[in-house]
């Protein structure tokens, strides 16, 4: 009995040193900073640079030039370093080190089969402070001399992301979790919005409706706007979960002004029985 006692205790201890060697320091706001000598810096070419934000089940990538989102299957560690696979064949996958842990500084590989690998180094929002910034030169940023390129890159900026079907009003994803609601013929500006802690996407759906995916990790929900006077008023809810974006979506009524619209709060009224 005594026997049985202690090898149960030794598995006990053993598990909890395992779990204390598992890490989240990847979790959090990442800015790209430059290795120049033994130095890191952070380059300044008048625009917001290169981030990551990283959560428990997805990593939001901010560049100079697109945004997207890579949901997270799976996570490994091994020895030092922390792999968060976007796939379940591992084909996608960021590697993550620390380079500097004082510094907050850790080095990023993005791994993606039949692709060299992209090493790039950033700094966790904590330590941003920290590190100097230097001003970029025509090498480190985009500049005028691009002219051709740098002209359409504004206009895709400016283009709208998706227009109604009688070509009424538009709007614009600005970043990835602000939109611009705007009159077509009049080019003015009816709704300007931000939300918190999601990623907002257009869907080609072909309706006077302002059709919108509303992403927050691994879940998301798709909802369609009316205009109603001076409002976009939506009657109900399509939520999926988790966002593999190929299961059936559950329907749920529910009545939300775009001006109010608020994912968490959506998302806890849509899952009571009084929302049904």
């Amino acid at each position: 009995m005594k026997q049985l006692l202690c090898i149960a205790l030794v598995s006990i201890l053993l598990f909890s040193c395992a779990k204390e060697k598992e890490t989240t320091d990847y979790i959090g706001k990442w800015t790209e900073v430059k290795k120049t000598g033994n130095d890191f810096v952070i380059v300044s070419c008048g625009y917001e640079g290169e981030s990551l934000t990283i959560y428990a089940d997805s990593i939001f990538v901010h560049g100079t030039m697109e945004d997207y989102t890579m949901t997270l299957d799976h996570i490994s560690e091994e020895k030092n370093t922390t792999q968060l696979y976007s796939d379940k064949d591992e084909k996608t996958y960021y590697s993550f080190t620390w380079e500097d842990k004082p510094r907050g500084i850790a080095k990023f590989e993005l791994w993606q089969e039949g692709i060299p690998k992209i090493i790039k180094y950033y700094v966790n929002s904590n330590k941003l402070k920290t590190i100097k910034v230097v001003k970029g030169t025509s090498a480190d940023c985009i500049t005028a001399e691009d002219e051709d390129e740098n002209e359409a890159v504004e206009d895709d900026i400016m283009k709208a992301d998706f227009t109604t079907k009688d070509g009424t009003t538009a709007i614009k994803i600005v970043r990835h979790n602000c939109i611009e609601v705007y009159d077509v013929k009049a080019d003015t500006t009816l709704l300007d919005k931000c939300f918190k802690d999601v990623i907002v996407q257009t869907r080609p759906v072909s309706s006077n409706a302002l059709s919108l995916t509303f992403i927050s990790g691994k879940h998301f929900m798709d909802v369609d706007f009316y205009r109603e006077g001076n409002n976009w008023i939506a009657k109900e809810i399509k939520l999926f979960n988790p966002a593999t974006g190929n299961e059936q979506g559950k329907t749920k009524q529910f009545t939300i002004s775009l001006k109010d619209f608020d994912y968490s709060t959506v998302l806890e009224k849509t899952e009571t029985p009084q929302a049904e």
